[in-house]
């Protein structure tokens, strides 16, 4: 996994610096899912740790911390592992990365998963993002959302309308709602918008999706669509939806 890679490479420069007196780095690590549902996320920043020679028992530490899906919890974690005096913490999504700039701890954080940190205000440019948090973005502010349409289109040249599931609640994602939008509209597609905000919607909004009898589905990735991820791909495979995912966890939950 490229992105776990890309995230070990910063932790090793932020721990260089930060390691304690006895020379062992501990690392704070908020994941947004749960551990049933993401373990693999953690076994592979393990792996890319060992790759550095970092091996947790030996010469590392890592707290480890699980939101379980809801964001009101990324706070709360947050402080605990400030609490620990961990070097440096990791936080996974875009509602993770918020609630670690709002602490106002100096504590180094490193996110992933994060929507547009620009647009939202996490960084000041993602070449210099300036502070004390750094990180990865999804890539989606590049036009990839446009590239699903344009995928969907070729797995289903005769449709004409195509529904996206999305969370409103989900910082960074309406910009990337829109940009679908446009590119489905310059492809003569007319999108469908439905909009889920927890677990317990989900059997309506696909109740609602198949009656506007779509030809295709994107989903927007997001905790709450991650964590949900066998289930919406269960209802998208009753419907005889062709689907598009955001992340390869769906696919490795059948999509």
């Amino acid at each position: 996994m490229r992105l776990i890679g890309l995230i070990v490479a910063l932790i090793y420069v932020l721990t260089s610096f930060s390691a304690d007196a006895q020379g062992t780095p501990r690392v704070g690590w908020i994941e947004a899912g749960s551990r049933s549902a993401n373990q693999h996320f953690l076994d592979a920043f393990r792996q890319g740790l060992r790759d550095l020679q970092y091996v947790e028992g030996q010469n590392i530490v890592i707290e480890d911390r699980w939101a379980d899906g809801r964001a009101g919890r990324f706070p709360d974690l947050l402080a605990e592992l400030i609490r620990s005096k961990v070097d440096v913490i990791v936080v996974a999504s875009t509602p993770g990365a918020t609630a670690a700039k709002r602490s106002e701890s100096l504590t180094p954080v490193v996110f992933w998963g994060v929507s547009d940190p620009v647009g939202i205000g996490l960084v000041a440019s993602l070449g210099h993002p300036g502070g004390n948090i750094t990180g990865v973005a999804l890539g989606t502010e590049d036009g990839l959302s446009g590239k699903w349409v344009e995928l969907l289109r070729e797995a289903v040249p005769n449709a004409t309308r195509l529904a996206v599931l999305w969370n409103p609640g989900a910082r960074g994602l309406e910009l990337r709602v829109k940009e679908l939008q446009a590119a489905a509209a310059t492809l003569k597609l007319k999108p469908y918008a439905f909009e889920v905000r927890s677990v317990t919607e989900f059997d309506g909004v696909f109740n609602a999706i198949s009656k506007t009898h779509v030809g295709g589905l994107i989903v927007m990735v997001d905790p709450l669509t991650l964590r949900n991820r066998e289930r919406i791909v269960r209802l998208a495979a009753q419907g005889r939806l062709p689907t598009v995912y955001g992340f390869s966890e769906f696919a490795r939950s059948g999509g």
